[in-house]
C-alpha cells in the first residue's frame, strides 16, 4: 500500500514539473540554512566535551576587592588547588597549570634554520591528562609531563616547528636558552574548546624563568589556574558557603585586615560553563586567531530563526499546494466516486509531501556542502559537514526535521483537499476558488509576519 501511495506521489511530481521545481527549490534552500544553523547549535553546545571527565571538572577562579566593587578572575593561587583537595573530600583531584604567554607574550623557538615565535605554551602539574582528555598522535603525553625540559606538542605545532613526520626524541631551543625535547604530539584542540594551547611543559621546566612567580605559597599571588576534579555536585549554594568559611579560617585569619574593605572569595565554575562564561579577568590566553569563547544569546537567536525558516518554508510548500487545489480538487472528485475514502487521500498528499521534502533534503546537503566553507569563514567556526554523517544525534535530528517538515507542510493540503464532497466539486468551482482566495491569503499574511 506504501509504495502504491509512493509511486502515485512520483508520478504526480511528474505531472507538475515546474510546481514541484519550484517546492523543491524553496524547501531545499529553507533545509539548507537550517541545517548550517543545527550544526552551529551542535558545535557550541559540544564545547569541551571532548574531555572523558566533562562533567567532573571545575575552574577554581577567585573574587577580589579593597574599598571598591570586586572583580572576578579566572586565575588563582599555586596553593589552593592542594588546600582545596585536603579540606574537602569530595575533590578527588586537581591539576595547576601557568602561561608562559604572561611573561614572553611570543617565545623565540628555534630548530635548525627553522625559528619562529610561538604562543600558547603552559606550565603544567604532570597529571594534566588524567584530567583533560586528548587524542595521541605520537609518544606518550602523561609520561613527557613527568621530565623537566620535555614538551607536548599540538600536531600543527610540531609541523610548524618540525615539518610533517614524528618529531618525537628531537629537540628545539626555547627563548634562546632552553633545550627542550619532544615527548609526544595530540592532536590539535578542538575550536569549540575554552583551553586552547600549542606546547605543554613539567611545571618545573624553564625554573629560572617562572620559580620567580609561579610557584608562591600566598593564596594573594594569583596567577594560576586550577582546576578540580569532583564526583560530587560542587557548583551549589552549600558549596559557596563552605568556600566562604575555608577562606576566613585559611586564608584571612591572621592577615591584617582590621582597616581594610577586603573582598576575597573563590568561586568554582562547571567546565560545562566554561565556554560561555563571560566577565572574568585573566582568561588562558588564546594562540589561535578565533575566539574561544560562545554566546548563549547567539545560539538562542540562531534556533529561533531555523524554526521561523521551517515554518515559512512549509507555509511557502501549503501556498503552493492551495494554489493548485482547484486542479486537484477535480482528481479527488473523480478518486471519491471511484471508492476513495477520506483517509487514503490525505494518506496520498502526505506522501507527496514527504517525497517532496526528502528530495529537498538532498539537495539542501549539496547547499550545505558547498556554502559550509563560507559560514566558516562568516562565523569563524569549523562547523563540519561529517558530523552529519557520524554523529547519531545530528541524523536523528536532520531525519526528524525533514519528518516535521513533511508533515507540517502536507497536512494542511492532504485535510483540506480530502474533504471536498464530489457534488461541490462538480458543481460550485466558483465556491472553492474563493475559499482558495480567502486561505492563500491568511497563509500570506502569516508568512509576512514570521519574515
Amino acid at each position: 500500500m506504501f509504495s502504491t501511495y509512493l509511486v502515485t506521489a512520483f508520478r504526480n511530481l511528474l505531472k507538475g514539473k515546474l510546481y514541484s521545481a519550484i517546492n523543491i527549490l524553496g524547501l531545499s534552500m529553507g533545509l539548507a540554512v537550517v541545517i548550517m544553523i543545527l550544526l552551529y547549535v551542535r558545535h557550541e553546545l559540544t564545547a569541551d566535551r571532548h574531555h572523558e571527565h566533562y562533567d567532573e571538572l571545575y575552574r577554581v577562579g577567585i573574587e577580589i576587592g579593597i574599598g571598591g566593587p570586586p572583580v572576578k578572575a579566572a586565575v588563582s593561587s599555586y596553593p589552593v588547588g592542594p588546600a582545596l583537595q585536603e579540606h574537602f573530600p569530595g575533590v578527588t583531584d586537581f591539576v595547576r597549570f601557568g602561561s608562559l604567554d604572561m611573561m614572553l607574550s611570543d617565545a623565540l623557538v628555534e630548530y635548525n634554520d627553522n625559528a619562529l615565535y610561538e604562543r600558547g605554551i603552559l606550565l603544567v602539574d604532570s597529571n594534566f591528562f588524567d584530567l583533560f582528555t586528548h587524542p595521541v598522535v605520537y609518544g606518550d603525553p602523561e609520561a613527557a609531563l613527568r621530565h623537566n625540559d620535555v614538551a607536548v606538542l599540538t600536531r600543527s605545532s610540531a609541523e610548524r616547528i618540525f615539518g610533517p613526520g614524528n618529531p618525537v626524541g628531537k629537540q628545539f631551543i626555547l627563548a634562546q636558552e632552553f633545550n627542550i625535547e619532544v615527548g609526544a604530539v595530540i592532536e590539535d584542540i578542538p575550536q569549540n574548546s575554552h583551553l586552547k594551547f600549542r606546547i605543554l611543559l613539567y611545571w618545573n621546566s624553564l625554573n629560572q624563568l617562572t620559580a620567580r612567580s609561579m610557584s608562591s605559597n600566598s593564596f594573594f599571588d594569583n596567577n594560576v589556574y586550577t582546576y578540580l576534579r569532583s564526583d560530587s555536585d560542587l557548583n551549589t549554594p552549600e558549596m559557596q558557603q563552605k568556600l566562604d568559611a575555608f577562606i576566613e579560617e585559611r586564608v584571612l585569619a591572621g592577615e591584617p585586615i582590621e582597616n581594610m574593605e577586603l573582598v576575597y572569595r573563590l568561586n568554582l565554575n562547571p567546565l560545562s560553563d566554561l565556554y560561555f562564561l563571560k566577565g572574568e579577568l585573566y582568561e588562558p590566553a588564546n594562540p589561535e586567531s578565533i575566539p574561544a569563547k560562545g554566546n548563549r544569546m547567539f545560539v538562542f537567536v540562531f534556533i529561533t530563526v531555523a524554526v521561523f525558516l521551517s515554518v515559512i518554508a512549509s507555509i511557502n510548500y501549503m501556498n503552493m499546494a492551495v494554489a493548485r487545489s482547484g486542479r486537484r480538487s477535480k482528481e479527488v472528485g473523480v478518486r471519491k466516486v471511484l471508492g476513495a475514502d477520506r483517509g487514503s487521500l490525505i494518506w496520498q498528499f502526505l506522501s507527496e509531501s514527504m517525497l517532496t521534502v526528502v528530495i529537498a533534503l538532498l539537495i539542501a546537503l549539496l547547499w550545505v556542502e558547498l556554502l559550509l566553507p563560507v559560514v566558516n569563514h562568516l562565523l569563524m567556526k569549523d562547523l563540519a559537514f561529517t558530523a552529519l554523517l557520524f554523529d547519531w544525534r545530528m541524523m536523528g535530528a536532520v531525519l526528524l526535521l525533514t519528518l516535521i517538515t513533511g508533515l507540517f507542510s502536507g497536512s494542511y493540503p492532504a485535510f483540506y483537499l480530502s474533504h471536498f464532497r464530489p457534488s461541490d466539486v462538480l458543481k460550485s468551482q466558483a465556491a472553492l476558488s474563493d475559499r482558495n482566495l480567502l486561505i492563500r491569503k491568511v497563509l500570506v499574511g502569516l508568512q509576512f509576519t514570521i519574515s
